[in-house]
C-alpha cells in the first residue's frame, strides 16, 4: 500500500470559484432523525428513520411532499432500496430480530424475506436479480445475498477481523461479483466473487471509513472522519488501480459521504458540499444556501442530488436542483410579492399572495447566497399573506428575501444601514 506525505488541507484553501448558482437549498424538514434516502429518478424517493414508531415514506415531486408507506411495518427503518417505483426493499431492526422486506406494490404491503441477529446498515443491488445486504455486530459483519431478485436470501461471508466491527456505512456493487464496502472501523474491503471473500485494501487505526465511490474497476474513493488530534478531521482515499494502493488527503473537517454522477464530477458532504470538476483531482466549497453537516448523498440523476443532515429529533432535507438555484439579484418570476419598509433596521415585512395554497419558505440570504434567517417554513393556504421577522440582530449590508414555492421562486433586495 502506498501512501503520499500527510499534509492537512484546510477547505478556505480548495474555494477556487463559487458557481455563479446557488445549488444546495433545504426543501423539507423531517421532526425525526432519518437513515438513509434512495432516489429512482429525480422524482420519486423514498426516506426511512427511527422513533418510537417506523417512519417510511415516498415523494413523488422530488422531495416536496411526501407521503407515509410504512404499511404493516412495525419496527424502525435503517435502510431502504427500490429497483422502480413498486418493488422495493428495507431493513428494519426490531427487539428480538433484525429482518429484510420487500414490497411489489410500492409499500401498500410489505412481506418479510430475511431474519437475522446483527444490524443491517447497508442495502445494495448492482443488478435488478442480485443484491446485497451488510450487517454489523460489535466483532464482525455478515453478506447476505440474493440472486433472484429479492424472493430469497443467503449468508455468503462472515468476517472476525478487528476491523470489521461496528458498522459498515456504506457498500457498493460495480457488477454482480465486484464490491466494495467500508467500515467504522477504517477499512475498506473488496470482493471479486460476489461477496464470498473479502480482502481488507487499506485500514486505518484513527479514521473511521463513511464512503464509498467507485467510477469504474480502477478509479475509486472512499472517505472518512476523526477526532482523534482533538478537533475533527477528514480523509479522502483515492485508488487508480482497484484499491491495490491509495493517495490520501487530509482535511481540516469530517468526510461523511462521496458520489460522482459523472465521471468527472463528483461531491463530498461535510460542513456543507465539496465539488470536484476533474475526476477528484482538486475540490472547492459548492454553493449552500442553508448550510448545514450533511450526512448522505444521493442524487435522482446526474443533475439532481439530495443530502440529509441530522440534528437531535429532527432532519434537514437539502436538494441540489440547477433548474431552481437561486441567483443573488432581481429575478422576474410568477410569484409577486412586496418587502418593506426599504431600507429597514429592526424589523421586515413581506406581503404576497398564493394563487394556489402549499409549502411557502421565505429565507433572508446574505449576497453569497446562504441563508441567515428563515422568516417562515410553513403550508399556508391560498390568498394574501404578510410575514414579519426581527432582523436587529443582523450586521449592516445587502441581502436578499427569497421565497420558495413548489411552483415558482422570487427573490428581493433589502437594505440594512448602519446604525446612527
Amino acid at each position: 500500500m502506498s501512501v503520499i506525505k500527510r499534509c492537512i488541507v484546510m477547505i478556505s484553501l480548495l474555494i477556487l470559484a463559487q458557481e455563479i448558482h446557488a445549488q444546495w437549498n433545504k426543501i423539507y424538514q423531517f421532526d425525526v432523525e432519518m437513515h438513509d434516502i434512495w432516489f429512482i429518478n429525480k422524482d420519486t424517493g423514498f426516506i426511512c428513520g427511527a422513533t418510537e414508531h417506523p417512519v417510511l415514506m415516498r415523494t413523488h415531486d422530488g422531495g416536496y411532499t411526501w407521503d407515509d408507506i410504512t404499511s404493516n411495518i412495525t419496527d424502525p427503518v435503517y435502510a431502504v432500496n427500490f429497483l422502480n417505483e413498486s418493488k422495493g426493499f428495507i431493513a428494519t431492526w426490531g427487539y428480538s430480530s433484525k429482518e429484510v422486506w420487500a414490497t411489489l406494490d410500492a409499500g401498500q404491503t410489505w412481506l418479510s424475506k430475511y431474519s437475522t441477529t446483527p444490524y443491517i446498515n447497508v442495502i445494495a443491488f448492482p443488478t435488478a436479480q442480485v443484491g446485497y445486504t451488510f450487517a454489523s455486530a460489535m466483532e464482525y459483519v455478515t453478506v447476505v445475498k440474493t440472486t433472484d431478485g429479492g424472493a430469497t436470501w443467503n449468508q455468503v461471508a462472515f468476517l472476525t477481523t478487528p476491523a470489521a466491527g461496528l458498522g459498515v456505512p456504506d457498500a457498493q456493487f460495480l457488477t454482480n461479483s465486484l464490491g466494495y464496502m467500508v467500515t467504522d472501523e477504517g477499512s475498506v474491503y473488496k470482493t471479486t466473487n460476489g461477496g464470498v471473500d473479502w480482502t481488507s485494501k487499506y485500514h486505518s487505526n484513527i479514521y473511521s471509513m463513511t464512503g464509498v465511490c467507485f467510477l469504474d474497476q480502477n478509479y475509486g474513493f472512499a472517505t472518512g472522519m476523526t477526532s482523534e488530534y482533538g478537533y475533527h478531521e477528514g480523509l479522502l482515499l483515492k485508488t487508480t488501480n482497484g484499491g491495490s494502493s491509495w493517495d490520501d488527503t487530509y482535511f481540516d473537517t469530517p468526510f461523511y459521504d462521496v458520489w460522482f454522477p459523472y465521471p468527472d464530477t463528483g461531491f463530498i458532504s461535510t460542513y456543507g458540499v465539496l465539488k470536484s470538476k476533474d475526476a477528484g483531482n482538486t475540490w472547492f466549497s459548492d454553493t449552500c444556501n442553508y448550510i448545514t453537516s450533511l450526512r448522505k448523498l444521493r442524487f435522482g440523476n446526474q443533475e439532481i442530488g439530495y443530502g440529509l443532515s441530522h440534528y437531535p429529533g429532527m432532519t434537514v432535507l437539502m436538494k441540489r436542483d440547477p433548474d431552481i438555484g437561486v441567483r443573488v439579484h432581481e429575478i422576474s418570476d410568477p410569484i409577486r410579492f412586496e418587502v418593506y419598509p426599504v431600507p429597514t433596521l429592526n424589523q421586515i415585512n413581506i406581503r404576497f399572495n398564493l394563487v394556489t395554497g402549499g409549502r411557502v419558505v421565505a429565507d433572508l440570504v446574505n449576497g453569497y447566497g446562504v441563508n441567515v434567517k428563515t422568516m417562515t417554513d410553513a403550508v399556508l393556504p391560498e390568498g394574501d399573506h404578510t410575514i414579519a421577522a426581527g432582523i436587529s440582530s443582523l450586521a449592516p449590508g445587502i441581502y436578499y428575501v427569497r421565497i420558495q414555492t413548489l411552483q415558482s421562486t422570487g427573490v428581493k433586495k433589502v437594505i440594512i444601514p448602519g446604525k446612527r
